[in-house]
This record gives C-alpha cells, structure tokens and sequence, in this order.
C-alpha cells in the first residue's frame, strides 16, 4: 500500500533487464543460431513494458532491422555484422554472439 510497483528481471544476477539477457532467454540455447517459435500469446501476456512486448514479436518474426533480413527482402546487400564483419549479421549473432558487444549487455 502506498509502494509503486516494479518490475524484476529474474533471469540476472541484478535483475535488471537488458536487451540481451531477454534474447538469451528466449533464445534458450538454440544449436542451429534459429530463435525458437512462440506463440503470440506468450509474448503479449508478459506484464513488461509494451514496447519490449513489440521488440521480442518483431524478432520472433524477423522483423527487426539486420543486414541479414535487409538482404534477404532486397537482395545484393553485404550482410556483414556492422561490429565486427566477421559473420552475417543475424539476431542470434547481434544479440548474443558478436565479440564486439560491450560487456554487461
């Protein structure tokens, strides 16, 4: 009574939320670098901020913004990581994978 409510991420040691730490749950060690299939449901019942619900849907459904789906829509683009240029820009790889990701991400 009289508290605001707040939101924990139970998925870190701080449990604060990070773009990352979400993918990573999501992602739940997927071996073939694909991001597992979600039901819409899954996402939209979550109580955490809607535009997070909104990033995680556009994910699922390639919809964000990667050299990878550019190219594949497109085509004749370089969908080189634009850190690193040493893999395909992918989700998996931009989330998780990338060596030039800043630590703590």
């Amino acid at each position: 009574m009289g508290r605001d409510d707040k939101l924990i991420w139970h998925f870190t040691p701080r449990c604060i939320y990070t773009v990352s730490s979400g993918y990573q749950v999501l992602n739940s060690h997927t071996s073939d670098n694909r991001l597992p299939t979600l039901d819409w449901k899954t996402i939209w019942d979550r109580k955490i901020p809607h535009k997070l619900k909104v990033f995680l849907w556009r994910l699922m459904h390639d919809g964000v913004a990667v050299w990878n789906n550019l190219r594949s829509r497109i085509g004749g683009v370089d969908d080189s990581c634009c850190l690193c240029a040493l893999e395909s820009e992918t989700e998996v790889h931009l989330f998780t994978k990338c060596r030039c990701l800043p630590q703590g991400l």
